[in-house]
């Protein structure tokens, strides 16, 4: 998601800024599918924030062995191939879900599911998988303190 953004693959209406304080709800739906929600960024500051996608079995993320909710902190002061990416594992030490090749088996796992969370105290924010549907279309809630 993020990478689509930055390199205008995504309108503006497929993203959301989640830059206030409050509770607020989106609902994601696939990369792989038209239309719809496909990121949502929670800046932490003028250069870093929280990049909140799906990844379900469609499309380039067909292989994707647990469909989910993908959290990760974005730093535009960190070059390219320095790490400016930073994978929030739901699935700590798990060992991953996955020993295919080009995949960073630890992380195959790291999405979060309906009723997992993720939290940064430091910064306030809180990020809840409040559900899914039939479609796969997954709610998350952002609260912002």
């Amino acid at each position: 998601g993020w990478h689509k953004w930055k390199l205008g693959w995504l309108d503006a209406a497929q993203v959301h800024c989640a830059s206030a304080r409050g509770t607020r709800e989106y609902t994601l739906t696939p990369l792989a599918r038209a239309g719809g929600t496909k990121l949502v960024f929670v800046p932490l500051d003028a250069r870093s924030g929280y990049a909140v996608e799906l990844r379900t079995r469609e499309g380039n993320d067909e292989s994707v062995c647990r469909p989910g909710v993908l959290i990760y902190k974005v730093d535009a002061d960190v070059d390219t191939g320095m790490g400016p990416v930073e994978v929030y594992d739901s699935r700590r030490d798990s060992g991953g879900c996955t020993r295919s090749p080009n995949v960073h088996a630890e992380l195959s796992d790291a999405t979060f599911t309906p009723g997992e969370t993720f939290e940064d105290p430091r910064h306030g924010v809180k990020v809840t998988v409040a559900g899914a549907d039939l479609k796969g279309d997954h709610r998350v809630r952002v609260t912002r303190r």
